[in-house]
C-alpha cells in the first residue's frame, strides 16, 4: 500500500504529474491511498475513476496532524516535508524555486524562507 499526500496542489503541473503517477499505479494495479485537501481536485480525480486509488477528501488541520505522525512509505508530493522523520518515504520537489539557496533570506520571501529551512532540516 502506497500513501501520497498531494495536500497543496491545484490544477496546473503538479495536477498534471500526479494524474499521471495515479494513472500508472492503476495500469499496474497498484492500491494507493491519496489524501487531498482541494475539493475540486478531489471531485476531478473522482471522476475520472481511478481503479486502484483510494481518494481521501481531508483538510487542513488533518493534515498537520498527518505530517507529525511517523509513518512509512509515504510519497509527499507537495513540495513539504513532514515535520518528522519517515522511513521509506520520499518527498517530490516539482517547484525547485523552494530549494535554492537565495531564499535563505527572511526578508526577501518569508515563506520561501521557512520552506527552505524547513527542508535544510529533514534533509536526511
Amino acid at each position: 500500500m502506497i500513501t501520497i499526500e498531494e495536500s497543496h496542489i491545484s490544477f496546473g503541473g503538479g495536477y498534471v504529474l500526479l494524474l499521471e503517477l495515479l494513472n500508472n499505479l492503476s495500469s499496474r494495479s497498484l492500491s494507493n491511498n491519496v489524501f487531498i485537501v482541494k475539493e475540486e481536485v478531489y471531485i476531478d480525480l473522482k471522476i475520472k475513476q481511478l481503479n486502484s486509488s483510494n481518494l481521501i477528501l481531508t483538510n487542513t488541520v488533518k493534515t498537520l496532524l498527518r505530517y507529525s505522525k511517523k509513518r512509512e512509505r509515504v510519497l509527499y508530493f507537495s513540495n513539504r516535508p513532514p515535520f518528522t522523520k519517515n522511513k521509506k518515504s520520499i518527498v517530490y520537489f516539482h517547484n525547485e524555486l523552494i530549494l535554492e539557496k537565495k531564499y535563505n533570506n527572511f526578508r526577501l520571501n518569508p515563506k520561501y524562507f521557512i520552506y527552505y529551512h524547513w527542508i535544510k532540516y529533514f534533509i536526511g
